[in-house]
């Protein structure tokens, strides 16, 4: 029996897209040509891989086992061939954008991970402001990208949810809410709030909560271009932040609090990087932050 390494790659492209079309497109073949090599493949192998229905596709138990060997195959050929060409690894490192505290508690052991599963792999971190992991990509800046929700994504952009943290009031240690251990966020409608100088209605909407249950706007006190100089808002008592609980640990200082904010949904953590990477490397980082974290497969819509 011979599978090959183009059956694998179009099983994990259908695997990772969970749709036909989509990767017909990104495999540039047709769907019919796409759903021929898959029942080919069903029959070589002797197990059903996915689940067909006019809801969608779905994998089968026998497409989740066979999911991350495929993948391993898939990239073992890709370095088989590099070598053959005299390439080895590539020239340039894979830049890694990350906005804020990144995977939050998983972002050091991903890269210890990456270095050790990589070892040739060379990695060069880029800072990312708040709105700026889309056109860091799209500009080739950065080849992979953690961010914070909202991450407008389409079909030239794939985001995977690698995790969720509830979110916390930042304000100044001697404002009478930062001795309690918890707040509701109709406690905080008269505060001043500072953010960030360049967020989109979208992110205005899912960080200030605006706006706010009883239909009330908060106030914007002060804004600044990255989450530091937030910080200094905050600590200077011009406004009070909504962030991510981890900020409590990431930019921890004299002078503020960090109060939990018991009614509101957590954010979701994201890694992003565009479908079809210019790094080769970019998809073997997205499968170690996958089994890393315990996330599902990712998306090409985003919220």
């Amino acid at each position: 029996m011979h599978i090959s390494e183009a059956a694998l790659r179009y099983f994990a492209t259908l695997a990772e897209e969970l749709h036909f079309g989509r990767a017909a497109e990104r495999l540039h073949i047709s769907s019919p040509s796409l759903s021929q090599q898959i029942s080919r493949l069903e029959r070589q192998s002797g197990r059903i891989l996915f689940e067909r229905s006019p809801r969608g596709v779905a994998l089968t138990a026998a497409g989740e086992e066979l999911l991350p060997l495929a993948r391993s195959a898939v990239e073992a050929h890709a370095a088989v061939l590099a070598w053959a060409e005299g390439r080895g690894r590539p020239s340039r490192p894979l830049r890694v954008g990350i906005f804020a505290s990144g995977a939050g508690a998983h972002t050091g052991r991903i890269f210890a991970d990456v270095t050790r599963r990589r070892p040739g792999l060379r990695l060069e971190i880029v800072r990312l402001g708040f709105v700026d992991a889309r056109p860091a990509l799209a500009a080739g800046d950065v080849d992979v990208a953690f961010t914070i929700e909202p991450f407008l994504a389409d079909g030239d952009y794939r985001a995977l949810r690698i995790g969720s943290e509830d979110r916390v009031l930042v304000l100044r240690d001697d404002h009478p809410l930062a001795r309690r251990d918890s707040v509701r966020i109709d406690e905080t409608n008269d505060l001043g709030f500072v953010f960030a100088s360049d967020a989109t209605p979208a992110a205005r909407e899912l960080w200030l909560i605006d706006p706010r249950p009883d239909g009330s706007h908060p106030r914007v006190t002060g804004v600044s271009d990255d989450v530091p100089g937030l910080m200094d808002l905050c600590v200077a008592g011009i406004g009070a932040n909504i962030a991510a609980r981890s900020a409590s640990t990431h930019y921890a200082r004299e002078g503020l609090a960090y109060v939990d904010i018991v009614d509101i949904d957590p954010v979701d953590l994201l890694l992003v990087r565009r479908a079809d990477p210019d790094h080769p490397d970019a998809q073997a980082f997205e499968t170690i932050v996958r089994e890393v974290t315990g996330a599902g497969e990712p998306g090409s819509a985003g919220r």
